[in-house]
């Protein structure tokens, strides 16, 4: 094990969900999805680590699909709730808003089908028994620039070893997700 940075994990094993779809776990640890509704993660977070990173690049299947939040929650999927925190910055318009009761994490904005979109997520503490912490950093990748900047803490002290990522409406979505463990 590298004894600087971060440290790119392998899931212990992987579950889809979705028509046609199909997902595998690559050489190296990232996970390579095609076509997938849900896309679960098991064993990624654990005692050696107490942050991660979660780098993602995806893109909707099919015509017509636009702006879709790309989710994740932890299992049993219902226990938890979340407190949300939003800026987002289009041309000049600068916006926030605030949640207290989503039930997911959003953990990227997809724009355009036919365009990747690309994520860089930071999980605080998710295997510790405490509120696990997220941050969001995403950029658009359609026509024109613009920043979505989220964060976000649970209501719950769980401990998670596994998570689930989904679109709004199980819209299928291809793509690439790594998991880094930061070294302590």
């Amino acid at each position: 094990m590298s004894k600087n940075g971060l440290i790119l994990l392998t899931p212990t094993s992987i579950a889809y969900t979705g028509g046609s779809s199909t997902a595998t776990i690559s050489a190296n640890g990232s996970v390579a999805f095609s076509a997938c509704a849900t896309l679960s993660l098991n064993g990624v977070f654990t005692s050696d680590y107490d942050n991660y990173l979660l780098i993602m690049r995806t893109i909707l299947d099919g015509s017509g699909a636009q702006d879709k939040a790309l989710y994740m929650d932890f299992p049993p999927y219902t226990s938890s709730t979340f407190t949300v925190q939003l800026l987002s910055a289009a041309s000049t318009t600068v916006s926030g808003s605030r949640s207290t009761s989503q039930t997911e994490f959003v953990v990227g904005r997809i724009d355009d089908a036919g365009l990747y979109s690309g994520s860089i997520n930071y999980l605080y503490g998710p295997y510790l028994a405490q509120p696990t912490a997220h941050r969001l950093a995403d950029a658009s990748t359609g026509g024109s620039a613009s920043i979505y900047d989220r964060a976000g803490t649970e209501s719950s002290n769980t401990q998670h070893q596994n998570c689930r990522l989904y679109v709004s409406g199980l819209a299928p979505i291809s793509g690439r997700v790594a998991v880094y463990g930061m070294r302590k």
